[in-house]
């Protein structure tokens, strides 16, 4: 088998689809099964995302976050980062992560997160268990 055609069937065997969902894969299933379906979904745990940069609100009109309260905990500018969405998608979407229960997000930037919460007045002044 020449070269280009071995370097082909390679490329074309990694490039195959997963047959396990991420949920599989991350030990999801193996976690319900030892539960019984009764495991923790984040209900009633209100959450912080800190995102860096002047943009950092997620795409609260995603539909995987229907039903999410957001609070913009450093004040008024609701820029969209997209990598705050993704992150929020994995974090606490309902249809997207491992905690589909959660209806409370604080987000902050990173600066207020430093300068004021950890560093200044506002210590303490979230909600947020995790």
């Amino acid at each position: 088998m020449n070269r280009s055609l071995r370097y082909l069937v390679l490329s074309a065997g990694l490039s195959l689809p997963l047959s396990a969902g991420w949920r599989e894969e991350v030990g999801w299933d193996l976690l319900q099964s030892y539960t019984g379906g009764n495991h923790p979904s984040g209900a009633r745990v209100d959450v912080e995302q800190t995102e860096a940069g002047t943009n950092y609100m997620p795409n609260t009109g995603s539909s995987a976050f229907t039903g999410i309260t957001f609070t913009n905990l450093s004040g008024s500018n609701n820029s969209v980062s997209s990598h705050a969405t993704t992150v929020g998608l994995n974090f606490y979407g309902h249809t997207t992560s491992l905690l589909s229960g959660i209806d409370f997000v604080g987000v902050r930037s990173a600066n207020d997160f430093i300068n004021n919460f950890l560093f200044g007045s506002s210590v303490g002044s979230s909600n947020a268990s995790v």
